[in-house]
This record gives C-alpha cells, structure tokens and sequence, in this order.
C-alpha cells in the first residue's frame, strides 16, 4: 500500500468539484446531442412534408392545366357548334302517334303530331301508311311548317 498518495484536503475539493462540473457538463452534452437529434429529424420529417407538399401541387397544377385545356377545347367546339345551322328538332314516335320535341328552353313543351323521322320507331309498313293516311296529321304538319317558314310537304310525299 505505498501506492497511496495524499494530497492536501483543499486541493481534494477543489478536484472533487471540478470533477463534479465536468459530470454535469458531460450530462448537459448528451441532453443537448439528444435535443439536437430530435431536431435533425423533426427538420426531415417537415421536409418530407413540404416535398409531398410540393409534389401534390405539382400534381394539381398539371390536373388544373389539363382541365383548362380541356375546357379551352369544349368552349371551341361549342363555338363552332352554334355557328353551324340549326337542325329541325328531332320528331320520335310515341304510343303509336308521333310528336315534336322542342328543345328544352321553354318552361312548355309543344306537343304536334309530325311524320316521324327516326325510322326504328316503325313497327311495320301499316303503321307508316297508317300515319300517312291521317287528314288531321297532314293538317297540323302543314300548319306547323307554315307556323315555322318551312315549306309545303308536296302531294308526292303524302
């Protein structure tokens, strides 16, 4: 035991106090490496946000753009449609006698009954001379294109 040294009581506290400052600091370090740490990730994790962020307003812009565009192409063909010239209604057969559907516009809808156009509304060739035949329907149908600045149906046709 000759290995033992003394030193003197005042230079053993100060050693003791300076080795219990450099515990705490060492402690402060790791709490601070830790903090530090929890830092570095919660600045990734935003970053990673902001990047999905980013992307997802990438993504929405090109949506946007095509939606434009495909706006863009309908305004143009309804431009073109409404420089086109209008077709006379469409005439469909109902219960065996045919009408005029007007469009949509008006709140009321004019009902006439007109030689019908669509020829899969035909059951067979009676039917069509059938409406043919009709005194009443030829009436109407020429009051109507009077009516309307159509002209005559002639005989031939009736």
């Amino acid at each position: 035991m000759d290995n033992i040294i003394s030193i003197p009581l005042e230079e053993y506290i100060s050693l003791q106090l300076v080795h219990n400052k450099l515990k705490s600091v060492r402690q402060q370090n790791e709490s601070l490496l830790q903090e530090k740490e929890t830092c570095r990730l919660e600045i990734q994790d935003i970053q990673n946000k902001i990047i999905l962020q980013q992307e997802m307003i990438q993504h929405t812009t090109c949506k946007l753009a095509k939606l434009r565009k495909e706006c863009e192409v309908e305004k143009q063909k309804i431009g073109l449609m409404t420089q086109l010239p209008r077709e006379e209604p469409l005439v469909y057969k109902v219960n065996k006698t045919c009408c005029k559907i007007d469009s949509c516009d008006s709140e009321e809808v004019l009902v006439k009954p007109r030689i019908c156009i669509n020829p899969e509304s035909y059951d067979t060739q009676d039917d069509t001379d059938s409406l043919f035949s009709s005194p009443q329907l030829t009436n109407e149908t020429s009051a109507y294109r009077l009516r309307n600045g159509l002209p005559r149906p002639s005989q031939s046709l009736l």
